[in-house]
């Protein structure tokens, strides 16, 4: 269906979103209590000069326990301004983006019993608070697929700073999901080229766990990530022990006597839309050493 362009100025402001980063947040859980943010870059946004977003489509996938909270205890925003990557605040205040962005209303998608998909569609939306709503039209025929709230997506996505949403867990339960996607359909104006998805998602590094080695012995292992889209990585080490060793998303390393201790390393992922991190610790455990040798090896030490 041909759809007529809708050009959308930038904003006059944005909204002023307060969001201290205190720990990554993998696959897996979202608690009550905390607030959490999902900021992803629109600087690389692979959208052509003559094409448009037509459709979002934001899911929380594979909640095992959805009933354990009441139905509206989830509280998604869609925001502007946001740093990137998931992660909690160190906030215990409830409803951290109450008075901030809009609020998005899902649909539930059974999976398997016990287990479903929280599913919100864009052009589906409607909010009279966002500032585009003076766009938006409904009996006008030539806004359909446009609801204000997919202008303000388009909007936020294209005006130069991180987008993303707010996540407000206001139940008793933690709320525990495979992962987060939000899956953008691009259309050309003019219909000469086939509409495509660009699929966004909160993790990209596969979980990979806290580790343990014995002084001289060798602990090696992959970091394996991937994109949503199949698009390359880019994975590099931050705060690698001495003597360590990250090449080729292959972490290596053979600590000494003497290393024994704790480790914390990170391993960051980007694929030039957003990037993801996991901090693992490394336990060194040491090693006893026969009472002659140990003596021989504090006497070099001492020069």
């Amino acid at each position: 269906m041909k759809r007529q362009t809708v050009f959308v100025s930038a904003l006059l402001f944005l909204f002023a979103v307060t969001f201290c980063i205190c720990e990554p947040v993998f696959g897996g859980q979202i608690s009550p209590g905390r607030s959490y943010a999902w900021g992803i870059s629109n600087s690389n946004l692979d959208i052509p000069v003559d094409s448009i977003i037509t459709e979002a489509v934001l899911t929380i996938h594979g909640i095992g326990n959805i009933d354990e909270n009441d139905s509206d205890a989830l509280q998604v925003r869609l925001l502007d301004n946001l740093p990137l990557g998931f992660a909690a605040s160190d906030s215990t205040e409830y409803n951290t983006f109450e008075n901030q962005g809009l609020l998005l209303t899902p649909v539930y998608h059974d999976l398997a019993p016990g287990y479903e998909d929280l599913v919100y569609t864009f052009s589906d939306l409607n909010d009279e608070s966002s500032v585009l709503w003076n766009i938006f039209n409904p009996d006008d025929p030539s806004m359909t697929g446009y609801s204000s709230l997919l202008l303000q997506l388009i909007d936020y996505a294209g005006n130069g700073t991180p987008f993303g949403f707010g996540f407000d867990p206001n139940g008793t339960w933690d709320y525990y999901f495979e992962k987060i996607s939000l899956e953008l359909t691009i259309e050309s104006f003019n219909n000469q080229s086939a509409p495509y998805a660009l699929t966004l998602a909160t993790s990209l590094i596969e979980p990979i766990g806290d580790k343990t080695v014995d002084e001289k012995k060798t602990l090696a292992f992959e970091v394996i990530a991937a994109g949503p889209n199949g698009d390359s990585i880019t994975c590099w080490a931050e705060n690698l022990p001495d003597g360590a060793t990250f090449d080729g998303k292959i972490f290596t390393w053979r600590p000494w006597y003497g290393d024994a201790g704790s480790y914390d390393v990170t391993f960051v992922a980007s694929d030039g839309f957003q990037e993801d991190f996991q901090t693992i610790t490394i336990t060194v455990n040491p090693v006893k050493l026969a009472s002659w040798y140990e003596r021989w090896f504090k006497h070099l030490d001492s020069f």
